[in-house]
């Protein structure tokens, strides 16, 4: 799997970066300056294709950014894109796809993925309008459905589902209390239970949510937020998103606060706009970001390189890690047996008063806290199950 993302993967995503600059240099045809410094982007991007397909040594960042010289410790000591850790070869692609953006002043903030997430949020519009009316209906969603929902909502992973359709994305869209029902047999591992004790005990003054995708799992996130707080399960909540353009769909500043300025937009959605906006401004819900998040280090890293991070997570009273990559970061993106229980991972890399969940969908080739027996009867098929996105995870370490 690590060998197909590389050599697959990876090159497609940052072709369709190169598509993108394409299209939006039609846009700028007057623009000389624009247009020189654009082809000079996309002179560095097919630079980088070829130093991944000809597993070249990965080379140093040659950029300005405030993370550089973090990147650079991490990466004198390696080798080329294949024989480096997975980690590092695949976060690297990302990090220096930015590198060749931030080189040019017209070009340096904009973001590349931003289409994409565009368009994914509009197409999954009627899933959040009928979510939304859900959660203020007289039979809202209970805490396991809304874990539920946030898990599902994972799915919406552009990186990994590069060639989604419109009508494929609008039906995963369309998450209601059916569909939750019948998805139950998915989760190959559910312990709702866990974290709705800990929610429900109303002990919790601050709750952690680490983001993964923008569109509808950012929604999700949000209901969630919500409903926590406007049922006082929780004092505040702090939202981590990205810095910079990361794994296509990552959520960064702007895609939060356009996403709420989209629901405003939408009758159907705006009373959930306004509600997240109060809390924002009453600071109950407080957004934020941290570089930590893009560099290629383990989450077990914080001591040293984000310990005011750390400091912060000891704080909080439940740590919510979305998606994949932030799980492949928690469990060090070790090859674990798959039945190693999910604490006695946790417990090895982060300080026992650390209350952590991860949600996600599987779409990497290591997973955890299975019963052996049902790991015997997936692999029957092949392992594809560890990666292909349909199975789904909600694992909690007390």
């Amino acid at each position: 799997y690590a060998h197909y993302t590389i050599t697959e993967r990876v090159p497609k995503t940052i072709r369709q970066v190169i598509d993108d600059v394409d299209k939006t240099l039609e846009l700028h045809t007057s623009d000389k300056t624009f247009i020189k410094q654009g082809k000079l982007i996309k002179e560095e991007l097919n630079g980088l294709i070829d130093d991944v397909l000809e597993n070249r040594r990965i080379p140093l960042l040659k950029d300005k950014l405030f993370d550089k010289s973090m990147w650079n410790d991490y990466i004198k000591n390696n080798t080329t894109f294949l024989d480096s850790e997975f980690m590092l070869s695949e976060t690297y692609a990302y990090r220096r796809t930015k590198s060749a953006f931030s080189r040019y002043p017209i070009w340096e903030h904009y973001d590349y993925f931003q289409r994409s997430k565009l368009e994914s949020l509009e197409t999954s519009l009627a899933g959040v309008e009928s979510l939304v009316e859900w959660t203020n209906s007289r039979q809202p969603p209970k805490i396991d459905q809304l874990l539920q929902l946030q898990l599902w909502g994972n799915k919406g992973d552009l990186a990994f589902f590069l060639n989604r359709t419109e009508d494929s994305m609008s039906e995963w869209s369309k998450l209601d209390e059916e569909t939750l029902k019948s998805s139950k047999k998915l989760i190959l591992d559910d312990q709702s239970e866990h974290i709705m004790d800990v929610i429900k005990s109303k002990t919790i003054k601050q709750l952690d949510i680490v983001l993964d995708n923008s569109g509808l799992e950012l929604v999700n996130d949000l209901i969630l937020t919500n409903y926590l707080l406007e049922k006082n399960l929780t004092e505040r909540v702090f939202i981590h998103y990205k810095s910079i353009p990361w794994f296509v769909s990552d959520v960064t500043k702007n895609d939060f606060f356009y996403t709420l300025n989209r629901l405003q937009l939408n009758e159907k959605t705006k009373i959930l706009h306004d509600q997240l906006m109060d809390k924002i401004k009453k600071k109950l819900i407080v957004p934020f970001t941290h570089e930590f998040w893009t560099l290629p280090n383990y989450f077990g890293d914080m001591q040293t390189q984000a310990p005011q991070l750390l400091t912060h997570f000891n704080k909080s009273n439940l740590v919510i890690f979305k998606g994949d990559l932030n799980f492949r970061k928690l469990v060090h993106d070790r090859k674990w047996p798959a039945t190693q229980s999910f604490s006695s991972i946790i417990d090895e890399i982060f300080p026992k008063n650390f209350k952590v969940a991860s949600i996600r969908t599987c779409k990497s080739d290591f997973v955890c806290n299975l019963n052996e027996d049902k790991v015997i009867e997936l692999d029957k098929n092949g392992r594809e199950w560890r990666w292909g996105g349909e199975f789904g995870m909600i694992q909690f370490r007390n």
